[in-house]
């Protein structure tokens, strides 16, 4: 066999490598990758530059079973924002809530958190840069007692509001007196207001 021609199959098998490689990689950095497939989200109007959504893998739920949605904050606006949430999810009602909604009826999902057991840091304070997103994975579940299922059309509603703009501390706590964060000025960017989301849901059948 001509060796020119060894030569130049050798590199046409290189550069297909080199590009297959390549398209496998950008897909895989994309939104729509394997993290994003086949997700359901549903978000909120904007308010003050944040918009809440509520990610699923599955609008399918199961009554009684825990079920991960994912909690997502989207900065549409030209400034950064600072979010105040907690780290653990046991700790946020007070901040994050759920309701269900059915036939016209609200109920209240969400454990009520204890007012102590928890210390608030400046990491509870993220900052969300323009036209970025912060995802916060939450656990939740269904008691088949508070739900019709019945119902037409059902819905889980997520609530997040903040009202601290300050930390200045020195407040006496179970866990001792809270500490000044952030100089215990102004909180830079710090988002303020109340904002909700809602996304329809399908309830699997018991198994009886």
């Amino acid at each position: 066999m001509n060796k020119s021609y060894l030569i130049k199959f050798d590199w046409i098998f290189l550069i297909s490598i080199c590009l297959f490689t390549f398209t496998i990689a950008i897909y895989a950095a994309q939104p729509w990758g394997d993290n994003y497939a086949m997700q359901y989200e549903h978000c909120s109007d904007e308010k003050l530059g944040l918009k809440i959504c509520i990610r699923l893998k599955d609008k399918k739920i199961k009554l009684n079973e825990d079920f991960e949605l994912s909690l997502v904050f989207k900065n549409i606006s030209k400034y950064p924002l600072r979010i105040y949430l907690v780290e653990t999810e046991f700790f946020r009602s007070f901040q994050s809530y759920f309701y269900l909604l059915f036939n016209g009826k609200s109920k209240y999902i969400s454990n009520i958190s204890p007012p102590h057991g928890y210390i608030v840091s400046e990491e509870d304070f993220h900052l969300v840069d323009p036209n970025s997103e912060i995802v916060f994975k939450h656990t939740l579940s269904i008691d088949e007692t508070k739900i019709e299922t019945d119902s037409n059309e059902i819905y889980l509603n997520w609530v997040y509001e903040n009202k601290i703009s300050k930390w200045e501390g020195g407040i006496t706590t179970l866990d001792g007196p809270t500490k000044k964060l952030f100089g215990g000025k102004e909180i830079p960017y710090i988002w303020k207001g109340k904002v909700e989301s809602k996304i329809a849901l399908e309830i699997a059948k018991l198994n009886l």
